[in-house]
C-alpha cells in the first residue's frame, strides 16, 4: 500500500519523463531538444524520491501489469542500496523476468556487485561509471557483472570505449552504451 500518498507524484513523474523522452527523440532543433531534456529531468526528479521509497516489488509489479506480459523491464537501482538489501530485492524481483538489474551498490564496490550477481539469476549490469578500461578489467576480474554498459564520457572517450568493448567481447559479456547528457 502507499500510505504516504506518493503514487500520484510517481505516476506524474513517470508520465512526464516518458512524454519528454518522446519529445527529445522527435525534437526538430537543439532548443527543442534542450527543453525536452529539462522536462525529462523534472519528471525524473518527481519520480525518483518515491521510486526509491516504494517497495521495489510493488513498483515493478505495477509497471509490469500496466505494460503487459510482452514487455521486459530493466531496474536501475542507481547505487542506492547495500549488498544485503539488493540481494533481498533481487530475489523478490526474480518472478518478473527482468532484462537486467543495474548499478545496485556504489560503482567502486566490485566485491558487493560480485556477491549480488552470484545471489541472483537476473543479469547484473554495471559500467556506466567506469573511469577507464582498467576499471573494466577490475570488474571482469572480480566477476562483478553479467553485462556492461559503457559511457564514452567516463571511459576515456572513444579510444577507451573501444578498448573496453574489446574486453567485453573477449570475456563474452553483452554490452550496451550509456549516454549521460
Amino acid at each position: 500500500s502507499d500510505s504516504l500518498g506518493r503514487r500520484p507524484m510517481l505516476l506524474a513523474g513517470l508520465i512526464l519523463y516518458a512524454l519528454a523522452s518522446l519529445a527529445a527523440f522527435l525534437a526538430p532543433s537543439a532548443p527543442w531538444l534542450i527543453g525536452a531534456r529539462l522536462l525529462q529531468a523534472l519528471g525524473g526528479c518527481a519520480a525518483s524520491g518515491p521510486v526509491h521509497k516504494l517497495a521495489g516489488e510493488e513498483l515493478v509489479a505495477a509497471v509490469k501489469k500496466a505494460l503487459g506480459p510482452g514487455v521486459r523491464l530493466m531496474v536501475d537501482v542507481n547505487q542506492t542500496r547495500d549488498v544485503l538489501a539488493n540481494e533481498r530485492q533481487a530475489k523478490l524481483l526474480e518472478e518478473y523476468d527482468l532484462l537486467w538489474y543495474e548499478e545496485p551498490v556504489l560503482a567502486d564496490d566490485l566485491e558487493g556487485c560480485s556477491r549480488i550477481a552470484e545471489a541472483m539469476t537476473t543479469p547484473l549490469q554495471i559500467g556506466e561509471n567506469f573511469h577507464g578500461p582498467s576499471e573494466m578489467r577490475a570488474a571482469l576480474a572480480a566477476r562483478a557483472c553479467d553485462l556492461v554498459m559503457l559511457d564514452a564520457q567516463f571511459i576515456q572517450g572513444v579510444t577507451g570505449w573501444l578498448e573496453a568493448a574489446t574486453l567485453a567481447h573477449t570475456a563474452g559479456l553483452p554490452m550496451s552504451s550509456h549516454t549521460f547528457v
